[in-house]
């Protein structure tokens, strides 16, 4: 679940039925979805302008852009770059806090490849930097207003890194 940055009464929900819906939380009830993504953990984040990321547990287009107006996929993110890959399954997604520019960040985590990634918009989305895990990585996240990121997983440990040259 994640509570959008664009409307605080908007909730976002989704699983491994492919559904994603957004909730009003003043009427309980939903007020839109998307069907695609296979959402397995923390793998929803949001922008100010619409823009939802989802991360999905699958063998291809593992992460989504989509516009909250429309409901529509706006742009899938090759978790290779150039091509679609069969075993990363994407347990964890998250934009990073600071915009620069045109300079957002994703970052992801995921098992069976065991690493974690970071893509940036300015490269139309293609990956910028893979760090190699020996488990699978199920949680990442952004510190807010900077670019510091958090990642763990199966190794029982957190790791902090900062991103410095983009």
């Amino acid at each position: 679940m994640h509570f959008a940055n664009f409307d605080k009464n908007v909730l976002l929900s989704g699983g491994w039925d492919n559904n994603v819906f957004l909730w009003d939380v003043r009427t309980y009830k939903p007020i839109g979805n998307f069907y695609g993504p296979s959402i397995c953990g923390d793998c929803i984040d949001t922008l100010e302008d619409g823009t939802i990321l989802t991360g999905s547990y699958r063998d291809s287009n593992q992460l989504e852009l989509w516009d909250f107006k429309t409901m529509k996929c706006r742009k899938h993110i090759l978790w290779n770059g150039s091509e679609n890959c069969e075993i990363a399954c994407v347990y964890t997604t998250a934009f990073n806090n600071v915009k620069d520019g045109d300079d957002r960040l994703i970052l992801g985590g995921c098992s069976r490849l065991n690493e974690v990634k970071l893509f940036n918009q300015r490269r139309d989305w293609l990956p910028c930097a893979t760090i190699p895990m020996k488990s699978g990585v199920y949680s990442v996240d952004f510190a807010n207003h900077s670019n510091l990121f958090a990642f763990g997983g199966m190794d029982k440990k957190v790791y902090l890194m900062n991103v410095r040259n983009r």
